[in-house]
């Protein structure tokens, strides 16, 4: 179909049906938080990281996913970034594991570093669906 007519048939409400859309399955969720002001302290940093990615952790649960892959982003006063990843060999499902990896590349983000934090990202990828649980009488 021509852009154009796309263009039109999209404007007038009339798309793919909705089903496709939901039948995709998520492959990364992520949360970015730029504070209200400037951040010298990296333990506070360091903390509020740790309660988003549990919230992210979270809705994956609710979601029935597990990720494989977590990255780190913390962008500093002078805008300038540094990022940190890690990509396990299979999909987690222990959060505890999840929670200590962002603790070391949170740390390897900041190491060396004097600036005042600006914004917070974390991206949790590679989601696979949750291993079925089995029964202990199974």
């Amino acid at each position: 179909m021509p852009a154009g007519e796309r263009t039109k048939h999209l404007a007038a409400g009339h798309h793919a049906s909705r089903d496709s859309d939901e039948a995709r399955t998520r492959t990364m969720i992520s949360r970015n938080k730029t504070f209200s002001f400037d951040v010298r302290d990296y333990e506070r940093v360091r903390q509020f990281g740790l309660a988003e990615l549990k919230k992210l952790l979270a809705q994956l649960r609710r979601e029935q996913l597990a990720p494989r892959e977590l990255a780190v982003t913390v962008r500093f006063a002078d805008f300038s970034e540094a990022t940190a990843k890690h990509r396990f060999r299979a999909a987690q499902e222990r959060d505890e594991l999840l929670c200590e990896m962002f603790v070391v590349k949170f740390a390897e983000c900041v190491a060396g570093q004097s600036k005042f934090v600006r914004q917070l990202r974390l991206a949790l990828a590679g989601l696979e669906p949750l291993a079925a649980q089995q029964s202990f009488w199974d």
